[in-house]
């Protein structure tokens, strides 16, 4: 690289504060760019160590901590950059008239999104290091191929306005017990540097990435159905209500391949995993030969979500709609091929593992009773002493009035206090199973039947019956999963 002298100018202490642990800014900022400003940072961690496999037998030089700036630009020198990967590919991202990007390789060019132009744009600033590892690569005793840079993983080339170029190519790995780094050299400069190694990972990302592709639209808020089906059968949830209902996350259910309670919580958690499904990369229309090619012909997994009309936290009102995605094979341990609305693209592996990792059984509550206490109308016990109902009326022209609880047994009715009712209700809510019934459990006549009649006209029944003299089989809503400790449930005083 032939040197250029500059006019003097103003330090600029911002841009060394918190970089000097960075070996590249723009490779790093262009690197969050690349993974569609995520909102979630913790799925970096997930993504980076399948970017590259580590080298083996590279040399390791002592490395020499010095951290320093190799280049630094005024803001507008910078004015594109170029990216080739070690297969071949290269792209190249230019600004373009409206104050975004265009990126160009093999299949066009095409808009970026604006907040991946803005922080390319905002990128092209500074090139850092993190050690010195070798003063003069060409005086080592081995070959560069050692270290990974012949060809180099990535070649990047930053073009500036009057012409100039400055390019730095990002070689093999090398790991130790203590630290892990990728080698890197700049072109006219004969020393041998270290990259950290996110930086230097994340550079192969191809130009696909970086395209502004049409989302899925996956509201969280509106599901109401989730489909899984791999090779090893289907599952499937739903809720048991609708969407706008306030105890609604409360009343989802397994329905396949069997049907039991699900937990509020870790619905919550399928549900925002479906949410953050991107397509990362359009590969192209779904022709016969790529379905064949990339695994879609005998799909890995099929997902399907089905959201009901409603309106999201934007104001807007959306159509009742379905989402199918098709998962075919791993593309770079990365992505996988996706086939959605007669496309094929590429999805975050990681992303797609969160949803396609999900065990069935996993997703079952543990609380056998499910309706909340402010959502209770009518409780009732049968069992050998007879029948028990509990009957809650609320004030509907005062809500802050406490309700009225009248306790029928036996024929008689009495009153019952409101604070009694609910610590004893509450009780009953925070009551978990003890364990897991054997598979094939077949559950005998019940001893002791619970029923819950809601405000909102769900009923719901929970069923004892012996499974050992500690121990009751329970059933909620037909479906015997776990077991509990004898007497757990309880509307009685000090039991």
């Amino acid at each position: 690289m032939q040197k250029v002298d500059r006019k003097e100018r103003a330090s600029r202490p911002w841009l060394r504060r918190g970089l000097l642990a960075m070996a590249l800014v723009c490779a790093a900022v262009l690197a969050l760019a690349l993974i569609w400003s995520l909102d979630h940072p913790r799925w970096m961690s997930d993504l980076l160590p399948s970017v590259f496999p580590a080298a083996t037998d590279t040399p390791a030089p002592t490395a020499t901590p010095a951290p320093a700036l190799l280049a630094d630009y005024e803001p507008g020198e910078a004015v594109g950059v170029t990216v080739t990967l070690q297969s071949g590919e290269s792209w190249t991202v230019l600004p373009s008239a409206d104050g975004g990007c265009t990126i160009t390789w093999e299949r066009g060019t095409f808009q970026m999104g604006t907040n991946k132009a803005s922080w390319i744009l905002d990128a092209l600033d500074a090139i850092w290091y993190a050690e010195v590892l070798a003063e003069d690569l060409s005086a080592l005793p081995d070959d560069p191929a050692a270290f990974g840079l012949t060809p180099p993983r990535e070649t990047v080339t930053i073009g500036l306005e009057d012409g100039e170029t400055v390019t730095f190519r990002v070689g093999g790995k090398c790991e130790t017990d203590e630290t892990a780094f990728y080698y890197m050299t700049l072109d006219g400069d004969p020393r041998l540097f270290s990259l950290d190694t996110d930086t230097a990972m994340v550079l192969g990302f191809g130009a696909e990435q970086l395209i502004d592709l049409e989302q899925l639209t996956l509201h969280a808020s509106r599901m109401d159905r989730i489909a899984l089906e791999t090779a090893e059968g289907r599952m499937a949830w739903e809720l048991e209500g609708d969407i706008s209902d306030p105890d609604a996350i409360d009343r989802w259910v397994l329905s396949e391949p069997y049907r039991y309670a699900a937990d509020g919580e870790s619905i919550a958690s399928l549900k925002t995993a479906v949410s953050e499904l991107r397509l990362m990369s359009e590969i192209g229309e779904a022709t016969g030969e790529r379905l064949a090619a990339y695994g879609l012909d005998e799909p890995a997994a099929v997902i399907t979500v089905h959201m009901s009309a409603g309106l999201t936290y934007e104001g807007i009102d959306w159509p009742e709609s379905e989402v199918v995605i098709t998962v075919g094979t791993v593309i770079d341990g990365l992505q996988r091929y996706v086939l959605v609305n007669g496309g094929v693209y590429g999805m975050l592996e990681p992303r797609l593992r969160a949803v396609l990792d999900v065990n069935a059984s996993d997703t079952l509550t543990r609380y056998p009773v499910r309706t909340a206490l402010s959502n209770i109308e009518t409780l009732t016990l049968t069992d050998a002493a007879g029948e028990t109902v509990w009957r809650v009326t609320r004030d509907e022209a005062d809500p802050d009035a406490s309700p009225q609880v009248v306790v029928s047994r036996g024929g008689a009715e009495e009153a019952m206090d409101w604070s009694v009712f609910s610590a004893r209700y509450n009780g009953m809510l925070t009551a978990q199973v003890t364990g897991t019934l054997p598979e094939g459990y077949v559950q005998g006549e019940p001893h002791t039947i619970w029923r819950f009649a809601t405000v909102t006209g769900a009923e719901h029944t929970i069923a004892l019956s012996d499974y050992d003299g500690n121990f009751d089989a329970v059933a909620v809503d037909g479906e015997a999963r776990f077991y509990l400790r004898k007497n757990t449930l309880s509307m009685e005083a000090g039991e």
